[in-house]
């Protein structure tokens, strides 16, 4: 992945000035900087150190004030940033070096709505400007600015006197192009020709602009600079450019065709985020990174070649190319090649991707890969069928994510780990076997699995997320290894492996009513959500507690029996139960939590106990049809709104009076007037 900031652009631009700020000196005045300090400029020469060691750290830099200006070390980029304002001066000096370091920059914010600033020099060396640096600091009016500053972010200056003062059209901060003022024209060809980048969102939402000329001599295309120019279509770089920043095209809807100078050694993450028209891109030949979805939701790209000359690919390059048909690599290529349109690392370890509009409804995945990435398969909406050998020890994230029309597929048995939405959308998925050898399965990895009917779950599972199995309408049972230790399946129904606990109701199964078997004791949270056939739930007569969202949206459960031993009904456990029009609790019901009836619209008599302590926050809220509700002597807390939406509610209260515990909003039964519902205090009735 790359990073925001990079020493491969202070490389880059040191060989553009020669850079020799950072001298060394007499060692012992490292010792005089180790602590945070003060030192004044004013009379003095730059601070500097002889620094022996190849490695440095913030540690043996700690953060220094000189003039009132704080400066921090960054280990990343080995040199200080500017990052912060202990004076009233009105002319602030940011100097080139600190005990033999360089000072590379000023950092995001670092001297925000500072009004005393009316003057800024920055000295020789130093390089970037960081977004907002200077944001709001409305008496600032003269700008020094070195030739060495190739970066300046958003905003910048923005709100100052000196940006104020600036005259429509094109705005440098020393050789950068730092924006564009008022609105763009159509065409622009008249950039200076000793610019050295453009600014960070210099162009963001110039709505008109079409066509841009970016001169020879800028080495920097900084982060989004034409972002959201939806009408942008023709842009010609020059050779000199090395960089193109993240964002830097991103929306430009326009954009058909880009070629890369062969001096473009980076293309940066999201660089052509959502470049719709784009169908053709020429990569330079010396490009040496190309970043984290590079060119995520560029439709129309069909066909994309990768130079030899590539080291580093990010994290999924062609993510949501729905038509990308074809990934060619340079055959002389030492870190990639494709194998049956795979995009893999070389030497084989990590698939990195496969081009979702390839033709070809099998895809064997190549001997000698451990690892696929994430997003890898995402909508290949052609592939029916993918294998993979026992060398495969990861999947990542998303990775088979709409595949809609994969029907078999078959795991590693060294895999351990199902990840977040692995399979989700795998409409055509039927049945699919866990190997023993996986302990986790994530948060939605079977998400909206249309036609996925049955699970066999291995025996090494441990780890199973409550909504791993989310909307699989057509799911209809479980089975599990008997080997395994954690879970067990009883007649299609996943229970922990005491029995103790049901764990996930299979939404598919057909059968209308379900008997808790007799070691139950717990509904787990989620376990019937949406739920299709089941009308009937009968209780063991031992059933505890009712879980988190249990029964939410089980749309046709009408009759519930809850037995004589339950205590508590947790969140929204039965939330959107549409069917449910009459409900008796036990007497052993103590607690019942927010939301746990709410929008059940056709509930028009309830039954809470005797025994009732605790009704939490719209525990019956948009229980529309209710009419009577007797609560108990033993009830001491309700939250608020607990019954607001039940407009035909009469609250009958076998206390006299409201006791100190329930909430002053705990009767209010229309929200937007604060209606409240009647009460019958000292019911005594049955």
């Amino acid at each position: 992945m790359l990073s925001y900031r990079r020493p491969l652009l202070i490389g880059i631009i040191v060989a553009v000035f020669s850079l020799s700020s950072c001298n060394s000196s007499d060692a012992s005045s490292t010792s005089l900087i180790q602590s945070s300090g003060t030192f004044d400029s004013s009379n003095s020469e730059p601070i500097t150190s002889e620094t022996s060691s190849t490695t440095i750290s913030s540690q043996t830099f700690a953060p220094i004030t000189i003039d009132g200006v704080t400066y921090s070390y960054r280990d990343d980029e080995q040199g200080y940033y500017a990052d912060g304002y202990d004076s009233n001066d009105a002319l602030i000096t940011i100097v080139a070096s600190i005990l033999g370091q360089p000072v590379l920059g000023i950092t995001t914010n670092a001297f925000a709505y500072v009004n005393s600033i009316t003057s800024l020099v920055i000295s020789e060396g130093v390089i970037s400007i960081e977004s907002g640096a200077f944001y709001q600091c409305s008496l600032l009016a003269t700008l020094d600015i070195p030739d060495t500053i190739v970066r300046v972010g958003y905003q910048a200056f923005e709100g100052t006197a000196w940006q104020h003062n600036q005259p429509d059209g094109l705005v440098y901060v020393g050789k950068v192009l730092y924006t564009y003022k008022g609105s763009a024209p159509e065409n622009i060809s008249n950039i200076r020709g000793d610019t050295l980048a453009i600014g960070d969102y210099a162009f963001l939402y110039q709505l008109d602009l079409e066509s841009i000329v970016i001169p020879t001599g800028v080495i920097l295309l900084g982060h989004g600079a034409f972002e959201q120019c939806f009408a942008l279509s023709n842009i010609i770089l020059p050779n000199t450019l090395t960089e193109i920043g993240q964002f830097t095209f991103a929306s430009c809807e326009a954009l058909v065709t880009v070629a890369i100078p062969d001096s473009v050694i980076t293309i940066d993450n999201f660089a052509f985020q959502s470049c719709t028209s784009l169908t053709t891109i020429d990569l330079s030949n010396t490009l040496l990174a190309l970043g984290d979805s590079v060119f995520y939701g560029c439709y129309a790209l069909i066909s994309i070649s990768i130079p030899a000359s590539v080291t580093s690919i990010g994290q999924t390059p062609f993510i949501f190319c729905y038509n990308l048909a074809e990934i060619i690599v340079e055959a002389s290529s030492s870190n990639y090649q494709t194998i049956e349109g795979g995009l893999y690392t070389k030497p084989i370890n990590e698939l990195i991707t496969y081009p979702s509009a390839r033709t070809g409804d099998t895809f064997a995945i190549a001997v000698g890969t451990t690892i696929i990435n994430s997003f890898a398969f995402s909508e290949a909406s052609n592939l029916v069928t993918i294998t993979m050998d026992n060398q495969v020890l990861e999947i990542g994230e998303n990775t088979f994510y709409k595949c809609v029309n994969l029907v078999n597929i078959t795991l590693s048995n060294n895999l351990t780990y199902i990840p977040t939405q692995a399979f989700a959308h795998c409409a055509s998925l039927v049945s699919i076997v866990i190997p023993d050898s996986v302990t986790t399965i994530d948060y939605e990895a079977f998400y909206y699995c249309d036609a996925l009917t049955q699970i066999h779950i291995g025996a090494g599972v441990t780890t199973l997320d409550i909504e791993a199995f989310a909307e699989c309408p057509a799911l209809a049972a479980f089975t599990v290894a008997s080997a395994n230790q954690s879970l067990k399946a009883l007649d299609g129904v996943l229970f922990n492996k005491e029995g103790t606990t049901l764990l996930l109701y299979p939404i598919g199964r057909p059968d209308t009513s379900y008997t808790l078997p007799t070691a139950t004791l717990q509904i787990g949270p989620y376990s019937f959500v949406g739920v299709r056939f089941l009308t009937h739930l009968i209780s063991n007569g031992l059933l505890e507690l009712i879980g988190h969202r249990s029964f939410d949206r089980a749309a046709n459960l009408s009759v519930v029996d809850f037995g004589d031993a339950l205590i508590t009904i947790e969140q929204e456990a039965f939330r959107n139960c549409f069917a449910l029009t009459s409900l008796a609790l036990p007497n052993s019901v103590q607690n019942i939590h927010s939301g746990a009836f709410r929008n059940c619209t056709a509930l028009a008599s309830i039954n809470i106990g005797n025994s009732v302590i605790l009704i939490e926050a719209g525990a019956f809220e948009n229980c529309s049809m209710l009419e009577y509700i007797t609560i108990p002597l033993t009830t001491v807390d309700i939250g608020p709104y607990a019954f607001v939406g039940c407009a035909n509610l009469t609250i009958r209260a076998r206390i006299a009076s409201k006791p100190q515990g329930w909430d002053v909003l705990w009767d209010v039964c229309d929200a937007g007037t604060n209606q409240r519902c009647p009460v019958v205090w000292g019911y005594a009735g049955a």
